[in-house]
């Protein structure tokens, strides 16, 4: 294990980020490139500026002790392969031993960020947090907004589920995971498209069904769901995720490469680039969709009662909500962190640890998140 971990130390530590190569040589096993990319990715995710990384001794064994610009810490344990390589790494960061509803908005505060929580308890709604009922960028929380605008087209008779789709050139949102060039002329349904967008998060699937329901419908949707939380500084007004993006991140005569360089590590949501809601528009958002006919997380629920997860983040942006049915009543956890600046890897994490703790004892947590969270390494084969 020591040789693993040290390995793995001189990667965080190195004065410049590794790539595949010295990753796969830590590694020790047989992994697949996109793999290995997963786990550059990830160290590059711990190494921003502010991060500290020391040899430490756990019960369990030796660790590596992480420290952030904003004073949360944690630890990375390491689990062997039989070859001596790391099989999968375990983050752990250090929360608060006492931890509930009324201690989330504080424990959060300490990454010195605008924090702002909601707690939906049957018909009552708690907001609190410096950010308050003012609208903070909450990223790909806005696609909740573009389901429900969906789904009011589809029960108005204006769409249906199983209308089919051609993806044009122009849909092709810039810095796509999901759907790419490469599916231009391919035909998707309606349903389909809702559930890339919220399961994938997919942001061409976003535009996309924008542009078919309209972006007039989309705004008369915000417009409903902001009611009097309607400000300045909130969303009225759809804007494709690729203008957005491009205008972010992506300047004219750089290459994809360093468009997604700069989409890690640029924070641009104090220019107004991203999408601002208060979550109280948020709750009502998820508080309707729990009595929509049909979404996308029902193939999950495994026959137990619907339970809705949205996540979104960019840099220096990270927002979540969860909600569900306890009792034939709506309850639900929403947060969104709005920083000046990236959050390390660890940082992203003591948040959900912290939600985490506030959402299982609400009955939140009976599925995995969408893909806006971490997943761990996969484990890979001796050479």
């Amino acid at each position: 294990m020591m040789a693993s971990l040290d390995g793995l130390q001189g990667l965080l530590t190195a004065p410049v980020a590794p790539g595949q190569r010295a990753v796969r040589a830590v590694i020790g096993t047989v992994r697949s490139d996109s793999e290995i990319q997963q786990l550059v990715d990830l160290i590059s995710a711990l190494r921003l500026p502010g991060s500290t990384f020391s040899a430490t001794q756990l019960a369990t064994g030796p660790a590596i002790a992480v420290g952030t610009p904003s004073g949360v810490r944690g630890v990375i344990e390491t689990v062997d392969d039989p070859c001596g390589g790391i099989q999968r790494l375990v983050l752990s960061p250090d929360v608060p031993e006492r931890m509930d509803t009324d201690s989330l908005a504080p424990a959060l505060h300490v990454l010195s960020c605008s924090v702002a929580v909601a707690v939906r308890d049957g018909e009552a709604t708690v907001i609190s947090g410096r950010a308050g009922s003012q609208a903070i960028a909450v990223s790909s929380l806005l696609k909740t907004v573009v389901f429900l605008a969906v789904c009011q087209s589809v029960r108005d008779g204006a769409l249906s589920w199983d209308a089919a789709v051609v993806i044009r050139a122009d849909d092709i949102s810039v810095l796509s995971g999901g759907l790419t060039n490469a599916d231009v002329g391919r035909s998707l349904t309606v349903t389909e498209l809702s559930a890339s967008m919220l399961l994938a998060s997919d942001n061409t699937a976003l535009d996309v069904l924008a542009r078919v329901v309209g972006h007039h419908v989309v705004d008369r949707t915000l417009a409903d769901v902001l009611g009097r939380d309607n400000s300045t500084t909130a969303t009225t007004h759809f804007r494709p995720s690729g203008d957005v993006f491009r205008e972010a991140w992506c300047p004219a005569g750089e290459t994809e490469t360093q468009w997604r360089q700069r989409a890690l590590r640029e924070v641009a949501h104090p220019r107004g680039l991203d999408y601002f809601l208060p979550l109280a528009a948020v709750d009502r958002t998820m508080v309707r969709l729990l009595e929509e006919d049909w979404t996308p997380w029902d193939a999950h629920a495994g026959g137990a009662d619907r339970l809705l997860y949205k996540g979104g983040s960019a840099p220096g942006v990270l927002a979540a909500s969860w909600y569900a049915h306890r009792e034939g009543t709506p309850v639900g956890l929403s947060l969104a962190l709005n920083l000046p600046r990236p959050l390390v890897l660890m940082e992203e994490l003591y948040v959900y640890e912290c939600a985490r703790r506030c959402a299982e004892p609400m009955g939140l947590l009976r599925q995995p998140p969408d893909a806006e969270n971490l997943a761990p390494a996969t484990a890979g084969t001796c050479a």
